[in-house]
């Protein structure tokens, strides 16, 4: 026997190491698990809907919320794929107000998404040739711009609602873009992935990596998108859809983390056990949690984190059939309330906050109030629990 025990002192040692490690990611599961407050929570309330016409799209990869302070007028900016073109939507009216319309001597095609400057100056977003382009209220390019890096390892990310673009106060157009490379290898998180284009000088500039707590584990698929938004202090707030924290920047400091998890559950499994195959990873995003969009109320100085929920292993909509809840941090990223779980069908990539709260489209194709004639809109309101 007493040759063997070294051999027992390493594996008793190892077991209580490992022991350890389990008591501590337990702890840490504990303290995160004491920050998830409940002293606000989202209501539904009204519908906005409001009338379109035959060649305007039901959803829309990219709209906005802007108050124009000449008419005094909230408009929903909402982009018309079919057409290649900016709608404004007068709010309280319930009606189309103008457009402002791109057509072939424009040279902008396959419009996706767009910064409202002002309604005469508007940055619009092609992701198709990576190209944006100035442009004025009657759709013509005063200038266009590459969005570089130019090196080959970058595709130009998807623009999508939950992937906004931005403006610094110094003229510096921020947008982003994802690394070309094999996401189920080792570096994919390796590449910087928000740059910024100064309006004036055409400067390039590298603002952005994630070198967050999940940067070497294995993800693909539903996982790999990641949301950002700006605020009024032209900090930008990055949720990424495998991670349990938030991460706060400047673009001048270091960035900082928030735990801004679910109280749902404690962390999503990496996906290294699961086989190189796009149908099975398919099944594991539809079967495990996820994080979605982080979005910043100005109007109420809060930010709403979205959760997807494990669904059915072939739930056909793969990127809207998830139920979800809202997971509310205040001003300073402290987790404030987290909603329950909605269930039925929306189009939850398609929001806009206003004076009243989040508005969140209903326009689900399974969902039995759809109509293709109408845009179709839930408001929910931000109320503070008794």
């Amino acid at each position: 026997m007493t040759h063997y025990r070294p051999y027992l002192l390493v594996i008793l040692l190892t077991v209580l190491l490992c022991y350890g490690c389990v008591e501590s990611k337990r702890e840490e599961a504990r303290s995160n698990a004491a920050e998830h407050k409940s002293d606000f929570t989202l209501r539904p309330a009204t519908s906005l809907i409001i009338d379109i016409d035959t060649l305007t799209s039901f959803t829309s990869n990219y709209l906005a919320y802007y108050e124009d302070k000449t008419s005094q007028k909230q408009l929903l900016a909402y982009l018309n794929n079919t057409n290649n073109e900016i709608q404004f939507y007068d709010i309280k009216a319930k009606k189309l107000e103008f457009r402002v319309a791109f057509d072939e001597k424009s040279n902008i095609s396959q419009l996706d998404g767009f910064h409202i400057i002002s309604l005469d100056s508007i940055l619009v977003a092609s992701e198709a040739k990576i190209y944006f382009h100035l442009s004025n209220r009657k759709g013509q390019s005063l200038k266009t711009y590459k969005a570089e890096p130019k090196d080959g390892l970058y595709s130009f990310s998807t623009i999508e609602n939950f992937t906004r673009l931005g403006l610094l106060s110094d003229k510096r157009f921020v947008y982003h873009r994802a690394p070309y490379y094999p996401p189920r290898k080792k570096g994919f998180w390796s590449f910087p992935i928000t740059f910024a284009k100064h309006l004036e000088t055409g400067k390039l500039d590298t603002l952005f990596k994630y070198e967050g707590t999940r940067a070497d584990d294995e993800f693909t698929g539903g996982f790999l998108p990641y949301s950002f938004e700006q605020n009024e202090k032209e900090e930008f707030v990055y949720s990424f859809f495998m991670d349990n924290y938030i991460y706060l920047t400047n673009f001048q400091q270091k960035s900082k983390a928030y735990y801004a998890g679910s109280k749902y559950f404690e962390n999503i499994p990496s996906m290294a056990s699961v086989p190189n195959d796009t149908k099975k990873e398919k099944i594991f995003f539809r079967e495990n949690f996820s994080y979605r969009q982080i979005i910043y109320d100005k109007f109420r100085k809060v930010y709403y984190r979205f959760v997807l929920h494990p669904t059915k292993p072939d739930e056909p909509d793969y990127l809207h059939g998830k139920p979800f809840s809202v997971i509310i941090l205040d001003e300073k990223l402290a987790i404030i309330g987290e909603t329950k779980v909605f269930k039925e069908k929306m189009y939850y990539s398609n929001y806009f906050v206003a004076p009243e709260g989040l508005y969140i489209s209903q326009n689900h194709i399974e969902n039995p109030e759809v109509n293709e004639d109408k845009l179709n809109f839930r408001l929910f309101e931000l109320i503070k629990n008794e």
